[in-house]
């Protein structure tokens, strides 16, 4: 009698396991069904494309924070929990992410605080006009998917949105929804530029991309590749840190800044100061209206430069690829360098000859003394003597000087018979490139073509003067 009794006993139970077994069973399976991504279902969209124009603030609020952001024109501005320029990209990107949402699993809305949505964890608010608002709640973030709960107006139930939402903008700090470039964007192209720096002033004005004039100093011919590279500083880097703390301007050198810009664009000017390089940690920038933050310190002698900065600092213009004759004249004598379609040949020049050359006539060319150059790195110095670039104009010695006062001459002469010439000397007043203490050479140029900007030398590196000072004693 008492055998059959333990059996029964034991089914109970083995009855009792198996319906237990089958009740976590199911909760789980339900529990994974309602965290499990499903394919996007339709729903309303918590702003629409046609919306995005008319929205005029955006408020996030979460535990012990809350920022606000207002449209001021084409901008955007943050008045809380600081007051600085916001950052148009971010808010562009909210609308596309806000109007391109997609609800991963609608669920049951029984009970929000299940899903800490009553109170919700945060809340990302739009206001449209006065009365009009679009809110999202954010609430807990599911633990199976990693996806996040969220509600909004005109949604049945609760849903499951994409957790980059929530990290990107909702939980983003204060650094990346300021405008980190150094000027604020603006559709308007640049018209002009202005630059103070140690009772020093430039004026210039874009006439395009291509070309940029002075019209201050009017006697100095701004350089297009270093003023659209300047201007462009503004928008290429942005801001590394900001320093929000009283007196940090003063600290950062910029109550006496090296240099002072305005940039005009479209009847509107931003005015830039322009502080010291913080070693180790970057150059010292503030926008007028705006805390003062950092860049990258090697635009210091770009932006705070002044004239020598922006001006042509390059001996020689044009194509070295026109050139088709070549004179060196030095203390060994003159030689003639003539382009032909195997490469470079060469002559030496009597004293005759080379007096009139440098006089200003062509060489003439007599092919039965021409022999080739074995020298192949000919071309690749005249592409070079082209893009050679001073490092400072010497104005007091502006004078016109005498071929002779100079170590090296050059003169080259094109298809079309333009006369060019640089001439070079060793200058001790030119301070030393970073080649090495050796480098000091002065650069004195001219053409033909003329120009309304007066001759000046011009500090160079010496290196590729010292190839061509003996390329010009080479034989043949």
């Amino acid at each position: 009698a008492g055998r059959p009794g333990r059996e029964r006993s034991q089914r109970r139970w083995q009855w009792a396991l198996l319906l237990l077994a089958a009740v976590l069973l199911t909760a789980l399976l339900r529990a994974w069904q309602q965290e499990r991504p499903s394919p996007p279902s339709a729903s309303p969209h918590l702003l629409a494309p046609r919306e995005e124009a008319a929205v005029t603030a955006i408020e996030i609020l979460r535990p012990g924070a809350r920022m606000r952001v207002e449209r001021r024109g084409e901008s955007w501005r943050m008045v809380a929990p600081l007051d600085d320029l916001a950052s148009s990209r971010m808010v562009r990107e909210l609308f596309r992410a806000l109007g391109g949402i997609e609800v991963l699993r609608r669920l049951e809305s029984d009970s929000l605080a299940r899903y800490a949505l009553d109170p919700p964890w945060a809340r990302l608010v739009l206001e449209m006009g006065d009365t009009t608002r679009a809110e999202l709640l954010v609430g807990a973030t599911a633990p199976a998917s990693g996806q996040v709960y969220a509600a909004w107006a005109g949604l049945e139930g609760v849903a499951i949105i994409p957790r980059f939402l929530v990290e990107q903008f909702v939980k983003s700090d204060l650094y990346h929804w300021r405008e980190r470039e150094i000027l604020p964007p603006s559709r308007a192209p640049i018209d002009s530029i202005r630059v103070e720096r140690q009772g020093e002033r430039v004026r210039a004005v874009r006439r395009s991309p291509e070309e940029w004039s002075f019209t201050e100093p009017a006697d100095r011919e701004a350089d297009p590749l270093s003023c659209e590279r300047a201007v462009a500083a503004f928008w290429r880097f942005s801001f590394d840190e900001f320093f929000d703390e009283p007196g940090a301007a003063a600290r950062l050198g910029l109550a006496r800044p090296a240099a002072v810009w305005t940039v005009f664009r479209g009847g509107r000017a931003d005015t830039l100061r322009i502080g010291g390089r913080l070693e180790g940690q970057g150059l010292a920038v503030q926008l007028a209206g705006r805390p003062p933050g950092l860049m990258r310190a090697d635009l210091y002698e770009l932006l705070a430069g002044g004239v020598s900065a922006l001006e042509v600092r390059r001996p020689l213009r044009g194509d070295p690829r026109a050139v088709d004759r070549l004179v060196l004249a030095g203390a060994a004598g003159g030689r003639l360098l003539v382009r032909r379609a195997g490469g470079w040949f060469g002559a030496a020049l009597a004293g005759d000859e080379l007096a009139a050359c440098e006089a200003g006539s062509a060489p003439a060319v007599d092919e039965e003394r021409l022999a080739r150059v074995a020298d192949p790195a000919v071309e690749q110095d005249l592409r070079n003597l082209f893009e050679l670039r001073g490092e400072q104009w010497i104005d007091r010695l502006a004078d016109d000087p005498r071929p002779a006062d100079y170590d090296l001459r050059l003169h080259l002469w094109s298809r079309e018979g333009e006369h060019a010439w640089v001439f070079f000397r060793r200058e001790p007043s030119c301070r030393a490139a970073p080649e090495g203490p050796g480098a000091r050479a002065a650069a004195f140029s001219g053409s033909t073509v003329g120009s309304r900007f007066p001759r000046r030398p011009l500090c160079v590196s010496s290196d590729l003067v010292w190839r061509w000072q003996v390329r010009s004693g080479r034989d043949s």
